[in-house]
């Protein structure tokens, strides 16, 4: 198992967090999300993780989770759309379309974050998205709500939180290479659990 060497600020401390979004570039916003996500295609399954933090009340949560199948582009998409269901059910009047919340994306993918402002800059028309069309057909149903998102590269060690999402999404990764299947069994017979309904001619 590694182990990260990381200081983090406690959880009501918000104003490193703030002069880290400042070195990047950042100067207002709202809630700020640090996220990763962990894999490689379709063979494999795939981990995220994130951190939001709420600018006024300082207050963090912690996100992670995975699939047994996906690709990095989907993994990448993934802890921001995790944090902002999480979200708007928890923190923003739902439905509420003149709330205007600015969400700060920061992530380490340089793809994402290119193809997340060029998709904000097209007032979320599916038209351009090339990849994932149905993970961002969900950022721009956030955006509908009433959430203005800026989309933030930062390199992996650039702060803690970046390190924290990327040791959450590794560990996501790998605990979907080892998450072992249920075992069904027919008397002293194991079972494969794809087996269980095994295509059958239908009955005339």
């Amino acid at each position: 198992m590694r182990t990260y060497k990381v200081k983090f600020t406690t959880d009501t401390d918000v104003s490193d967090v703030d002069t880290a979004l400042k070195k990047l570039g950042v100067r207002t916003w709202d809630i700020a999300i640090f996220g990763d996500g962990s894999g490689s295609g379709w063979n494999v399954g795939v981990g995220w993780g994130a951190t939001l933090v709420e600018r006024k009340s300082g207050n963090r949560k912690t996100f992670y989770g995975g699939m047994s199948q996906g690709t990095v582009s989907i993994a990448e998409l993934m802890p921001y759309i995790h944090a902002l269901s999480w979200y708007t059910e928890h923190g923003k009047r739902v439905g509420d379309e003149s709330v205007s919340t600015k969400v700060v994306l920061v992530s380490d993918s340089q793809v994402l974050v290119t193809s997340g402002q060029k998709f904000a800059e097209a007032r979320y028309a599916m038209s351009g998205v090339t990849w994932a069309r149905e993970y961002w057909a969900a950022i721009a149903e956030f955006a509908r709500r009433g959430y203005r998102f800026q989309y933030v590269w930062a390199a992996r060690e650039t702060t803690a939180l970046n390190v924290f999402a990327d040791a959450l999404a590794r560990t996501a990764f790998y605990a979907m290479k080892i998450l072992p299947k249920p075992v069904f069994t027919d008397a002293d017979t194991p079972v494969s659990p794809y087996e269980c309904n095994p295509d059958q001619e239908p009955e005339a």
